[in-house]
């Protein structure tokens, strides 16, 4: 009888470690499973293999959290009346002491004038229609975030009744001209360490012009951009550059095409870069020479129209491209807008890429106002909106690489433009909600003028392309896919800072919420696992796959 207790025991035994092997086994793969499902949460993939890490996401779910938005409080600065919401993020990284050239060397660090001594990097960003430039500082890239009002802006302004104290939150610019502008809005800002300045290009509106346009504007410490100044220089300046008509009244200086991003670049070769921006829609021109040399009344030319563009703009088709069916040339679907994005986006060759999420359609740039669609086209009220740009930084004569199957090209000659997808509204009150995306393609910045071309006075900027790969296809990617979730992708910015990391943050609503995220190449691993867009799906489905068999198993 003890014996066949002492069995009996042992079997209770048994029995008990085999029903507590299944549940441990259970509770692992689910762990296992939890873990996976936050990675691929937290990181999305491009079509090219190019991987995002989110710089802020949920600890529990994976999912993104915004640095800045005007819809979920758990973003640092949650600013629920900021308009139409916060989008158009660019981002400064302050300057250390060995960042500064020339006579300015002898400045120290600490010695420029920042918001708080923690402060590495100033955030700028605005609402679409906005009445004044917003700007949060951190000591990193993934935050914290602290909201930052000048207080200069609030002396005299009553306070608000409520805590935010929104009468008094007039960011680093308010209107330039109070009663002479209807809003600012899109600051593209960067630091010129020879000078030591900050310089902003910004969109807005002002009444004497009677339409949208981008401005330039200067600061000292990238925390004031107000006022404005007519005969200083750029580099001198304070505030937005102004000419002073002969009626003594005094008028903004036009740029060019809205929503602008800068940048530089050596087209002619003779290894003095010249100053170019990138607008709406992907469209290209380029400043006056001397814009940083000379006094505003130099290279203004006062002696033209105060309403016509400082910038020369690309206004020459390519026409590289198979147009629709019965569209005249490439001007009778990109009107107004021409660049090689839109010229691009309303081809066949878009049409039948192998990115396009929706395959067989075009988007195409016509602006339309009384939303009738095209003839030849059902889907031409989608067009490409507002632009971020990338380029390398370091610009070393030789030096060639190659991005997603491309010949080599030198590094110098590449900017990547990303760009959204805007999808008005029908008269049925329907909106087209094709592609709500974040989206890339890379402009050949090489000459392809021909040798009339070059008679006729075209500049190189003017026959800039899309790259194309080796099988003649030009390398279009997805960079945010919507399936994240997230909401309709907006503005970008992207930049190498100065860890030597490549970073794109982005609104998406297109208009409400910033996100912040870093660039992984589809050859760098996370966690033991490749996240390369085919590589990184895999890797889940298996690991899913074997978890329900285990499951099942046990």
């Amino acid at each position: 009888m003890g014996r066949w207790r002492g069995q009996s025991a042992g079997r209770g035994r048994e029995q008990r470690g085999t029903v507590l092997v299944p549940v441990i086994h259970r509770v692992l793969v689910l762990i296992l499973l939890s873990f996976i499902l936050v990675r691929v949460a937290a990181e999305t993939s491009g079509s090219d293999g190019v991987k995002l890490r989110f710089l802020r996401t949920d600890p529990e779910t994976g999912r993104p959290i915004p640095f800045i938005s005007s819809t979920d409080p758990n973003a640092d600065v949650y600013c629920p009346s900021f308009g139409s919401g916060p989008m158009f993020p660019s981002i400064v990284e302050l300057p250390r002491a060995n960042d500064i050239t020339g006579s300015n060397r002898r400045t120290s660090s600490r010695s420029i004038k920042r918001v708080h001594p923690d402060a590495n990097f100033y955030l700028y960003y605005a609402a679409h229609n906005g009445n004044h430039i917003a700007m949060a500082w951190s000591h990193a890239l993934d935050g914290p975030w602290v909201e930052y009002n000048n207080p200069k802006f609030c002396e005299g302004v009553p306070a608000a009744t409520d805590a935010t104290n929104n009468n008094c939150k007039r960011g680093v610019m308010p209107l330039p001209q109070p009663g002479r502008w209807d809003h600012v809005s899109a600051p593209h800002v960067s630091y010129n360490p020879k000078h030591n300045r900050f310089v902003m290009i910004y969109h807005g509106k002002h009444f004497g012009r009677g339409g949208h346009s981008s401005f330039i504007a200067s600061s000292g410490d990238g925390i004031d951009f107000s006022g404005g100044y007519i005969d200083d220089g750029l580099m001198d300046g304070q505030g937005t550059a102004m000419r002073l008509l002969s009626n003594g009244r005094r008028r903004p200086v036009i740029l060019g095409t809205n929503y602008s991003r800068s940048f530089d670049h050596d087209a002619d070769g003779d290894g003095k870069p010249e100053h170019y921006f990138i607008g709406k829609r992907g469209k290209v021109c380029k400043l006056p020479h001397n814009i940083y040399t000379s006094g505003v009344q130099t290279w203004a030319n006062n002696s033209q129209s105060p309403f016509q563009n400082v910038a020369k703009c690309d206004e020459l088709p390519e026409n590289i491209f198979h147009i629709p069916k019965n569209a005249p040339s490439a001007s009778g679907f990109v009107y107004k807008y021409m660049s090689p994005l839109t010229e691009f986006l309303a081809s066949k060759e878009f049409a039948n890429h192998e990115n396009n999420p929706h395959r067989g359609e075009t988007v195409h740039s016509f602006v339309n106002m009384t939303n009738k669609r095209l003839a030849y086209d059902s889907s031409a009220l989608h067009f490409a909106n507002h632009v971020g740009i990338w380029k390398p930084r370091v610009n070393v004569a030789g030096t060639s690489i190659a991005i997603g199957g491309a010949p080599k090209i030198g590094n110098a000659d590449l900017l990547e433009v990303y760009f959204y997808v805007k999808s008005p509204k029908l008269r049925s009150g329907k909106t087209l909600e094709t592609y709500q995306g974040l989206y890339r393609v890379i402009y050949d910045l090489r000459d392809y003028r021909t040798e009339q071309q070059k008679q006729r006075g075209v500049e190189p900027f003017e026959t800039w392309r899309p790259l194309v790969g080796p099988d003649g296809k030009v390398l279009f990617d997805v960079v945010v896919s919507p399936d994240l979730g997230l909401g309709a992708a907006g503005d970008s910015f992207a930049h190498t800072f100065n860890d030597g990391r490549k970073y794109l943050f982005f609104s998406t609503g297109p208009e409400g919420n910033i996100y912040g995220a870093e660039f992984h190449r589809a050859d760098e691993t996370s966690s033991g696992l490749v996240w390369s867009a085919p590589c990184g799906a895999t890797v889940f489905s298996v690991v899913a796959v074997v978890a329900v068999l285990l499951l099942g198993l046990y």
